[in-house]
């Protein structure tokens, strides 16, 4: 069995190189502070790697910590796996088997009940997490396409407006009236939706706030305050026509889906996946079944 490390001191620079070499162009020093770095609840994130039988690193991973609000306004912690790597001589013999048993001891450890990842159906991940047996709840990557929808939009209800945290954070908070949410205190939300490691803007279409990241090579759709077909295809047409650049959002809520189905967007299938971190713990499919994911909430 592969020796576990976790939190070992002064290993930024180097974490940072081996998820750069297994994920080419990841990120710079500025990133890391982001995903890894940045507290939100009370939890900081851990840093685990695995040392073969010659203490050489060949695989790590990171768990990031964040606050579930149910429905009925009770809230659970869970870990997020983040960063999963395994160096090209060690794939293949059981090193993220061992990241998820270990990132579940050490969830347990701080009193958080479910291990979770984000993973899209063509990963390897979610192959191996589905055999682990997690819950697999949809959570797709959803795009615009490479021409506008309509190719007469009338952009007359698109309106530039600043950012304002107040309103966001007030807006955000309203979906938890509805579905499970991710809980942020308000500076959490600015952090996580508005400080991100590119600039984020805010326009308004018919009353509905969308906010959104323009990463360069796309538009991502962070959190929108509404959601219907002719609002959303709008914003993806202005951002066709203004910056040429296709739009990427998120989506696990199965009515929201069909209607993006419906409008004719291009899926990338995902799941957000689900182990509770010990067997004492109440399973996890009613708990998390009617959650609301947004881009903004990814890292």
């Amino acid at each position: 069995m592969n020796k576990v490390v976790v939190n070992p001191e002064n290993y930024q620079n180097t974490y940072l190189q081996y998820l750069n070499q297994c994920f080419p162009n990841w990120g710079n020093e500025t990133a890391y502070n982001w995903v890894f770095e940045r507290k939100v609840g009370e939890n900081a994130s851990d840093i685990l790697l695995l040392k073969d039988e010659n203490n050489e690193v060949i695989a790590g991973s990171s768990i990031t910590y964040r606050i579930v609000q149910l429905e009925d306004k009770s809230s659970i912690n869970i870990g997020i796996m983040t960063g999963s790597w395994t160096l090209p001589q060690a794939r293949g013999k059981g090193c993220f088997s061992q990241i998820i048993e270990e990132s579940k001891r050490i969830c347990f450890s701080r009193n958080v009940p479910f291990l979770t990842a984000f993973v899209t159906e063509s990963n390897a991940s979610y192959r191996r997490l589905k055999e682990a047996g997690f819950y697999c709840k949809i959570a797709d990557n959803i795009f615009s396409n490479e021409v506008a929808f309509s190719t007469n939009q009338d952009f007359s209800s698109v309106k530039i407006i600043p950012v304002n945290i107040d309103v966001l954070h007030a807006k955000y908070q309203d979906l938890s009236s509805h579905y499970s949410t991710f809980a942020y205190t308000k500076e959490e939300f600015k952090k996580q939706y508005a400080n991100r490691l590119t600039n984020t803007q805010c326009i308004s279409i018919n009353q509905t706030l969308f906010l959104y990241e323009d990463t360069g090579a796309i538009i991502k759709l962070l959190f929108s305050s509404g959601f219907n077909s002719q609002d959303l295809v709008c914003f993806c047409d202005w951002m066709r026509y203004k910056e040429d650049k296709k739009v990427m959002f998120f989506l696990s809520d199965v009515s929201k889906i069909k209607i993006a189905q419906k409008a004719n967007f291009h899926f990338v299938k995902g799941f957000l996946t689900i182990q509770k971190t010990h067997e004492s713990i109440i399973e996890t499919a009613e708990i998390f079944k009617n959650i609301s994911i947004n881009l903004g909430d990814k890292m």
